[in-house]
């Protein structure tokens, strides 16, 4: 199941599912922190989904995640990435960004 379906914002209205879901994404960010220094490749992923479930939470981190994202763009994006809701659609073709596919008649 993606991520982004478990972490609807119905989940979180209530006080105890805020506060559930705020344990869950520190319990996330703890055990990757744990395992970052390890050989395995565990703690850098951890870290990046206890952050997108704790900025799904909480508008205080999301408030300095702004902040940051802002001072380090290049960074950041991969994490901004994950937590837009709809994918940017790409252009089919560069040269063909911004026009409509079918070409207009002109009324002359």
């Amino acid at each position: 199941m993606p991520l982004r379906t478990l972490l609807k914002p119905e989940h979180f209205k209530s006080p105890w599912g805020r506060i559930v879901g705020l344990a869950v994404a520190w319990v996330i960010i703890i055990s990757g922190l744990l395992f970052l220094p390890l050989p395995t490749p565990f703690g850098l992923p951890l870290l990046v989904v206890g952050a997108t479930v704790l900025l799904t939470i909480s508008i205080t981190a999301r408030r300095v995640f702004i902040r940051l994202k802002r001072r380090y763009p290049i960074t950041l994006n991969p994490l901004r990435a994950l937590l837009r809701r709809r994918p940017r659609p790409k252009p089919a073709h560069p040269d063909t960004a911004g026009r409509s596919a079918v070409p207009v008649d002109s009324a002359d």
